[in-house]
């Protein structure tokens, strides 16, 4: 227990460390646009630029949660379509090169940014492990930069996603890291909207539809998180309560599906039922599967998405 209390302690250190760095760029924006440049002059002058992560100013973390937040911030900025295109490229670019910096042995006294002075068989093994953390790094981004921001921050933080799943320590890491850049970048009072599911779409949409499954997920977080009862669970539900509390908007669209089963599956009303299902069709649902008549597109999904796990069960 102590060993996994130091280790927090010292991830809980790392974070407040970065989210200096990015504060004293002036923000999410301006460190991604800092370290895009840096690695552009650092090629100027290097032949193979790989930058060791012990010895630079732009550690991995802090590059890969300020490119997230970034993205999160452009959502709520009134930009045109080019100005958060370019910003979503760059932060995407400012992901993936970060990932690809070298962790080099910490018996290695050199005070160089980039590795150098080596032969060119080293220098080949240290591109074709870089290379691979990129291409990792770019399928994690492209997964879930639409669609599950909360689990990328978590890859920042812990280097797995929500889903893995995380043990309890894990996920309230994640957590308090995603929570604490509420906190520092944007402000404690709109972390509630900023992280909250928009579930403004037509739910009768597949984007509709997608945007209330996000909304399930969070709801679940929230609570698998505030019912834990594991040690110091107290101290962490206290900060992440209200940032991470569902938002009236999500907590429709979960009821709004709730009614929806209630309303094809006959004998269903049991709230415990009904929420289990609820969760079920979360699992099950399908954006491949056809309209059936005479039902919306959402009775149509949820219907089928019921019948795969329990079939007669709804009608």
């Amino acid at each position: 227990m102590a060993k996994a209390d130091d280790k927090s302690a010292q991830i809980k250190a790392l974070t407040d460390e970065h989210y200096e760095r990015i504060k004293a760029a002036g923000g999410a924006f301006s460190y991604i646009n800092e370290y895009l440049h840096h690695v552009i002059d650092l090629r100027k002058k290097y032949e193979h630029v790989h930058i060791r992560e012990r010895r630079t100013s732009y550690p991995r973390m802090a590059v890969q949660m300020a490119a997230v937040s970034a993205v999160i911030q452009s959502k709520d900025q009134d930009y045109d379509s080019d100005t958060k295109s370019n910003l979503l490229m760059m932060s995407r670019g400012a992901w993936i090169h970060s990932a690809g910096h070298y962790d080099d042995p910490s018996n290695n006294s050199s005070t160089s940014e980039v590795v150098e002075g080596l032969n060119p068989q080293a220098i080949a093994m240290i591109e074709k492990g870089a290379s691979a953390r990129r291409n990792k790094a770019q399928q994690d981004w492209d997964r879930l930069i639409d669609t599950d921001v909360e689990s990328l921050f978590s890859v920042a933080i812990t280097g797995h996603e929500f889903q893995k799943p995380l043990t309890k320590k894990e996920r309230w890491q994640g957590y308090l890291a995603l929570t604490a850049f509420a906190v520092v970048i944007i402000g404690y009072g709109a972390s509630h909207w900023v992280l909250a599911a928009n579930t403004s779409s037509d739910p009768n949409t597949d984007y509709g539809v997608t945007q209330r499954m996000k909304a399930i997920d969070r709801i679940n977080n929230y609570e698998t998180l505030m019912s834990s009862t594991a040690r110091r669970a107290g101290f962490f539900k206290l900060i992440l309560d209200w940032p991470m509390s569902p938002t009236k908007g999500e907590q429709d669209a979960f009821i709004d599906v709730g009614k929806e089963i209630i309303n094809l599956c006959n004998g269903v009303n049991n709230p415990d039922q009904v929420y289990d299902l609820v969760n079920e069709v979360r699992e099950n649902i399908s954006l491949q599967d056809k309209n059936i008549e005479p039902y919306t597109r959402l009775q149509s999904l949820i219907l089928q998405a019921v019948q795969r796990h329990n079939p007669g069960l709804c009608s």
